[in-house]
């Protein structure tokens, strides 16, 4: 009976003493990270992971900690820390497959590191376990537009097109099939958009790609009173954003971590598009 007691006492020392050092770790990494030491920060979160390999929090610290990293080094460093980044995310959905941070987080450098089909399709899984991800829709949208400009850019350059002549593109065949392969694409990127919007009215960048996605529908339209219509629907969008960016109101705001708390998610959403001719 002493023995069992004595080993009892022996473990709850123990695991007094890890809860301590894993406290400690995640302390001294929030005050790190907080400091800009993202480097110390991840060295802290993985002597916290260390302690008590048990516990979320720490690992999702740790993710957190070389996202940020990741994202703040020099091109040289980058294709290490991007891996060891990414195996971070993968550790915490591994345990939280619906982690919303987490998923933001591998869709944040995917784009980053210019995968728009695997930035899309983490969206997607961000957006089906939180429906009320504005900034997940609102990338969506982004992706879109992204890939609808670049596909019409590419065929007008192979089919001799200025890009300064005015829309629809009057080359016959180059528009048909652009209309076929990128109409379904941008009607989608203007439902995310607009789902965007519908949780954040006041969603200026939402509405300034909206207008993007708009113009590159009017490069597709079968004449140019649906072109003009389309470029005037995208006046529109722009106008309002122009008028919400201008009142300085931002989309996501970057909070201090705590050691007993979640961190938020570290990667920045798309910037709204600079503006035309600047």
């Amino acid at each position: 009976m002493n023995r069992s007691r004595g080993a009892l006492l022996i473990l709850l020392l123990f695991g007094a003493a890890a809860a301590a050092n894993t406290q400690e770790s995640l302390k001294n990494g929030t005050t790190a990270y907080n400091a800009g030491n993202f480097a110390l920060a991840v060295e802290q979160f993985e002597q916290a992971v260390k302690a008590d390999p048990q516990s979320l929090l720490a690992r999702q610290h740790l993710a957190n900690a070389r996202v940020r990293r990741f994202l703040s080094a020099s091109p040289f460093d980058r294709v290490a820390l991007a891996k060891a980044a990414r195996a971070a995310v993968a550790d915490v959905l591994a345990r939280s497959p619906k982690d919303a941070v987490a998923l933001w987080h591998m869709a944040a450098m995917e784009l980053d590191t210019g995968n728009l089909s695997e930035a899309a399709a983490w969206c997607q899984k961000l957006t089906a376990a939180n429906p009320k991800s504005k900034n997940g829709y609102y990338t969506l949208g982004v992706i879109q537009w992204m890939e609808s400009y670049q596909a019409i850019a590419a065929a007008k350059k192979k089919a001799g097109i200025l890009p300064s002549d005015p829309p629809p593109i009057k080359d016959v065949v180059t528009r048909e099939v652009l209309r076929s392969s990128q109409l379904k694409g941008i009607a989608e990127g203007h439902k995310f958009l607009e789902k965007a919007l519908a949780l954040d009215a006041e969603f200026g960048a939402a509405l300034a790609y909206d207008n993007l996605l708009y113009r590159v529908e009017a490069e597709l339209a079968n004449s140019p009173a649906e072109a003009q219509a389309l470029n005037a629907r995208a006046d529109d969008r722009l106008k309002k954003a122009r008028a919400l960016l201008e009142t300085g109101k931002k989309t996501e705001t970057q909070a201090y971590l705590r050691p007993d708390e979640p961190p938020p998610a570290t990667a920045p959403v798309p910037p709204p598009p600079p503006r035309p001719g600047s």
